[in-house]
């Protein structure tokens, strides 16, 4: 699994989020964020796996690409609900 936070903002609301629901998945996520600032919160907020990303569409379909193999294959199942 993987979460993408845009700013400290955003990753302060994805642990209200993870906290309400009780979970602490810092370790089990791989966070994408865009600069330093903000993979330094994600570390003090607990994250193992914080990778800088540039914030372009090209950039960031790699690395989830990259993450998951066989992702944007055109014979990937498709997921199911």
């Amino acid at each position: 699994h993987a979460c993408f936070a845009m700013s400290v903002e955003t990753l302060e609301s994805l642990m209200n989020v993870f906290s309400a629901m009780n979970i602490s998945p810092q370790s089990k996520i791989a966070l994408l964020v865009p600069h330093a600032r903000v993979a330094k919160a994600a570390h003090a907020c607990g994250f193992d796996r914080v990778e800088e990303v540039p914030m372009a569409d090209s950039a960031l379909i790699a690395r989830l690409a990259a993450l998951k193999p066989g992702l944007l294959s055109p014979t990937a199942p498709s997921p199911t609900r």
